[in-house]
């Protein structure tokens, strides 16, 4: 290895390793630096486990020297900050937390490190990854592709970390879009299992019906690698279920995918760039022979989202019922979704749950006549932390009215779903599309991820680190855990107020008719710029 290059992807550090190019150590100890480097500008990761990663980074270079690396050896994998890992910290983003420990590994830790992966970093995440962008314990975290924009939530940091070439890996959790939200605004790859297909022990409850555990990447091949490593059957967890999962890694007859569009579905929601990106890739699997299917009978997307959000909120209120005597520590926009969740009785709960197996046989139904349903992943790209909405081309929307307005679908029927990305903005902001299947038919959204970015001749989406010179140095909690954090105290939360974030959610979604430095230093690692023309 030369000192001046880190991989893009997992998948090259893989075959650097197999060439005898570079160790584990090299690229433990290049991405620990490159950490130190980047991470005061954009604050994706809260923990490093430094020490600990040497360690084993060591033990891996000694495996692959004797011809015995496991599937991830020595690859460097950030851990969203509400999984444990055992002997650092796990604070699900609240103050509340901010001294404790995990005594234990989560599952996913364990069939990390069994597979001989590494973790490097425990990243950012929104309160509980149910608060707002601007986390009043740790800060915002900020996305590299333009430091005044949010990265999306809640998986926040290892989105940030991921386009910002600061670990090669990550995993997160997704209760509305919280994997997929974060990778699209971000540019990178972020798949939602169906639920049930990954273990939920030693993570931070948020929603029973909702929240998954979900890989985050730079590819889809290294996405569909991370799933294959973290699935399957755990009896300490009695939600999921002994299913198989085969990795995609190779290029797939484009011919044999059926791609659903339902653009009535989105089309009215989003804006231009974002609709074009849809557009453009539709033309692409078309002009390779995929079969492009219209579909109808899918429920409205803004019921899909309110439902799903009731439902959220309703157990969310319920699993942090022990917190309410520290509201006035917690972020206002947590508090709010809290109160939110507790205006739902136990009858109207019941019956929120029947509206969701209704809304799930209706949506298995529609997809049934394809592989996947090709959508855009948000309506619009990354909101400015100063402002906490959406611009969709002229007009200004509050961020609830669309921030998970296309994922939360795929959390409320349990289905999997992938967010892949879609080239530039002429802003130079990152577009997605999304890829959705029937239970159990990720690999169906990894074929036509992979085969998207395939024919769309991508490489992993780069923002210009240089950028980052002058950037804001995020600040820390105090030892006595208040934020100093300027950006978020002259921010728009006012306990008082009508919460930006919320919106009219915060009245009630119970409710029917409610819709619902320095430069970067060149020297750490080698960036390819996306191939395909700015739009």
């Amino acid at each position: 290895m030369t000192s001046d290059l880190v991989p893009d992807t997992a998948s090259e550090i893989l075959a650097g390793y197999h060439k005898g190019e570079f160790s584990p150590r090299e690229i433990v100890s290049r991405t620990l630096e490159r950490i130190a480097a980047v991470n005061p500008v954009i604050n994706a990761h809260w923990h490093t486990t430094s020490d600990a990663a040497i360690d084993a980074a060591t033990q891996s270079t000694e495996r692959w020297r004797a011809g015995a690396p496991r599937p991830l050896e020595g690859i460097p994998v950030g851990v969203k900050d509400v999984i444990d890992v055992a002997g650092h910290p796990c604070t699900g983003g609240s103050s509340i937390y901010l001294g404790r420990r995990a005594q234990t590994d989560a599952t996913v830790v364990a069939r990390l490190r069994a597979a001989g992966a590494i973790v490097v970093t425990k990243d950012a995440t929104t309160e509980f990854g149910i608060g707002g962008p601007l986390n009043p314990s740790f800060g915002p975290t900020r996305n590299p592709w333009n430091l005044q924009h949010w990265t999306g939530g809640s998986s926040c940091g290892a989105a940030a970390g991921l386009a910002a070439g600061t670990i090669p890996l990550a995993v997160g959790t997704d209760a509305g879009g919280s994997v997929r939200m974060p990778a699209a605004w971000s540019g990178v790859v972020g798949l939602k299992p169906t639920m049930g297909r990954v273990s939920r022990r030693g993570v931070m409850p948020c929603s029973w019906h909702a929240e998954v555990v979900g890989p985050m990447a730079r590819t889809v091949s290294d996405a569909s690698r991370l799933l294959n490593i973290i699935a399957g059957f755990d009896p300490h967890d009695p939600r999921t279920v002994p299913a198989d999962y085969e990795p995609t890694h190779s290029a797939v007859d484009v011919r044999s995918l059926r791609i659903g569009i339902a653009p009535e579905w989105w089309e009215s929601l989003v804006d231009s760039a974002t609709a074009r990106a849809v557009a453009d890739a539709t033309d692409i699997f078309r002009d390779a022979g995929a079969q492009i299917i219209p579909l109808t009978g899918l429920p409205p997307a803004r019921e899909l989202h309110d439902l799903s959000y009731e439902i959220v909120f309703a157990e969310a209120s319920w699993v942090h019922e022990s917190h309410a005597n520290h509201h006035d520590s917690m972020d206002p926009v947590t508090v709010r979704r809290l109160g939110t969740g507790r205006g739902v009785a136990a009858a109207a709960y019941f019956e929120l749950l029947q509206r969701r197996a209704d809304a799930q046989r209706r949506t298995y139904a529609a997809l049934d006549p394809v592989d996947v349903l090709l959508t855009p992943t948000t309506v619009t790209t990354a909101p400015r932390l100063d402002q906490l909405e959406l611009t969709i081309d002229n007009e200004t929307v509050p961020l609830h009215h669309g921030y998970a307005l296309l994922t939360a679908h795929a959390n409320l029927t349990g289905f999997p779903a992938l967010a892949v990305p879609a080239g530039l903005t002429t802003a130079g902001m990152p577009l997605s599309i999304q890829f959705t299947a029937r239970p159990w038919n990720e690999n169906a959204c990894c074929r036509a991820g992979h085969a998207f970015e395939r024919l769309s001749r991508q490489t992993p989406l780069a923002p210009d680190l240089t950028l980052l010179k002058g950037g804001p140095t995020m600040t820390r909690v105090r030892a006595d855990g208040a934020m100093t954090d300027s950006a978020y105290l002259s921010g728009r939360l006012d306990p008082g107020g009508v919460d930006p974030f919320l919106g009219p959610l915060a009245n009630g979604l119970s409710q029917s008719h409610v819709p619902a430095q320095e430069p970067i230093p060149s020297l750490h690692r080698r960036r390819r710029r996306a191939t395909r023309p700015d739009r």
